[in-house]
């Protein structure tokens, strides 16, 4: 069975995006004024938590999310038709 590329890139662009955005209020309501970095400040470099620089990370991860959903399911799938007995596959 074969993945559908864009479908896959754009369901994890998705799921990427809204952790981010979850994950970043999360710490904003639970983290008041922040001084340290986290982990989140050096995977996107323009993401801090605050209500308007949140979405730099959110953008930043919905377009990892694609790339990185696209580019596994095109291995996936060249792996699929690599080893797969069927001749359609």
């Amino acid at each position: 069975m074969k993945l559908n590329v864009p479908a896959m890139a754009a369901t994890c662009s998705v799921v990427c995006g809204f952790g981010m955005g979850i994950l970043t209020w999360v710490m904003m309501l639970f983290e008041r004024k922040m001084k340290k970095k986290t982990v989140l400040k050096y995977m996107y470099k323009g993401n801090k938590i605050t209500a308007k620089k949140s979405a730099i990370g959110v953008a930043g991860a919905l377009i990892d999310g694609f790339v990185g959903g696209a580019g596994f399911s095109f291995v996936y799938n060249k792996f699929v038709s690599l080893f797969s007995k069927d001749e359609d596959a």
